[in-house]
């Protein structure tokens, strides 16, 4: 993991992992609830959301999705304990970008945020390029119906 990678550690589980990897270069900015990390990502660029997925204000799967339309350029991580897997499947169904267990080590978790950012950056240029598509059909529509027009 390269340092200044911009991770927003979000709930108390995902600040505990950043935290605990800050000697390999782990870095980010940290908060507790899901209101404190909309507004800091207003102020903040940050590559990577770590979340757990249980907030004090609001549910991982409601900061996941206002991240999504929001934030689309933000890889959305999910953090959650072996025993509550099924909230990370449910995240990963919503749109997540990766999760992980708060047992993993540096390594596994550090390849599982390059995986969700490469993901995420995929995504991402599909969409776009579809948005490109569409604009170049309508475009040929267009002309089409013009050529059509009698004079």
């Amino acid at each position: 993991m390269s340092k200044g990678s911009g991770v927003l550690a979000v709930g108390r589980h995902s600040v505990s992992i950043l935290r605990r990897y800050a000697h390999h270069g782990m870095q980010g900015v940290v908060c507790s609830s899901g209101t404190d990390a909309l507004k800091l990502l207003k102020s903040a660029k940050s590559s990577i959301v770590l979340c757990d997925s249980h907030l004090p204000d609001m549910s991982g799967l409601e900061l996941l999705d206002s991240v999504i339309r929001a934030h689309p350029d933000t890889a959305f991580v999910t953090c959650a304990p072996p025993k509550k897997l099924r909230d990370a499947l449910l995240a990963m169904i919503a749109g997540a970008s990766g999760f992980i267990t708060t047992q993993q080590d540096f390594h596994a978790i550090a390849r599982q945020f390059e995986s969700a950012v490469r993901r995420s950056s995929m995504i991402r240029r599909f969409e776009k390029s579809q948005a490109r598509e569409r604009m170049s059909a309508n475009s040929r529509r267009r002309r089409i119906r013009t050529r059509r027009q009698p004079a």
